[in-house]
């Protein structure tokens, strides 16, 4: 994106970023531990999908990959358990600067 508009890329860093579980697992990009923030990292990587997915239920397009659509809050706080209990196994997002 920034080469199209003839800017130019004089450096760039890519790293994986540890959530939940994995905290404790990988190491940050300095090599020091990130354990102390297993759970922290979980809960405020969670609070976006949160606001995301109530935003997309009001509007009536929140759905499952089924297709199965997602109406009421009932529906969505059992998805949102789901997403929760996942993130705090540990995912990996990739970062880029």
């Amino acid at each position: 994106m920034l080469q199209d508009a003839s800017l130019r890329v004089l450096l760039s860093t890519c790293a994986l970023a540890p959530h939940g579980k994995y905290s404790s697992s990988h190491k940050g990009l300095n090599w020091t531990s990130l354990s102390e923030f297993a759970t922290s990292s979980s809960q405020s990587l969670s609070q976006t999908p949160d606001v995301v997915t109530l935003a997309m239920m009001k509007a009536g397009c929140l759905e499952l990959g089924d297709g199965t659509r997602i109406a009421d809050e009932e529906e969505r706080k059992a998805l949102m358990k789901e997403l929760r209990h996942f993130m705090e196994r540990g995912i990996l997002l990739p970062l880029s600067e």
